[in-house]
């Protein structure tokens, strides 16, 4: 089991799921970031991600990394199989399977849980915990 985790501050934070697809956390009416996790693919990642002047400062699959979305957890060589990339032939994925705890107001938090597969082979169960933390 493995575990990790992402937080940025604001003032007002709050999270909004969009059932199945994504989490958009806000500081107000502003949106900061969104987490995209739909099982449809290879891995749940943050995308896109603001700068504080609303600009986005992430992309998602560039034509020149197809396989760099947004701010991304991956590894190159678990058992032979490749979670960083996505057109292996011992390609991974990481699989999103519930929230064990999610937070809609200060601190707008989520708990998540993903497993890695390699084909039917599951090679890791992974926590991931993902938030925005008030502002003093």
């Amino acid at each position: 089991m493995a575990s990790g985790g992402l937080a940025l501050a604001a003032r007002h934070p709050a999270v909004v799921d969009s059932k199945g697809r994504k989490l958009s956390f806000f500081n107000g009416e502003r949106l900061l970031f969104e987490y995209q996790y739909s099982t449809d693919r290879p891995k749940p990642y943050v995308h896109p991600l603001y700068a504080p002047d609303g600009s986005p400062i992430t992309l998602d699959s560039p034509k020149d990394h197809p396989h760099h979305r947004g701010v991304m957890l991956g590894w190159n060589d678990i058992n032979g199989f490749q979670f960083w990339g996505e057109e292996a032939p011992s390609q991974g994925l990481i699989v999103h399977q519930r929230f064990e705890e999610f937070r809609e107001k200060p601190p707008a938090s989520v708990r998540e849980v993903n497993n890695w597969m390699a084909g039917d082979n599951l090679l890791l169960i992974e926590r991931r915990t993902i938030g925005v933390l008030p502002l003093a």
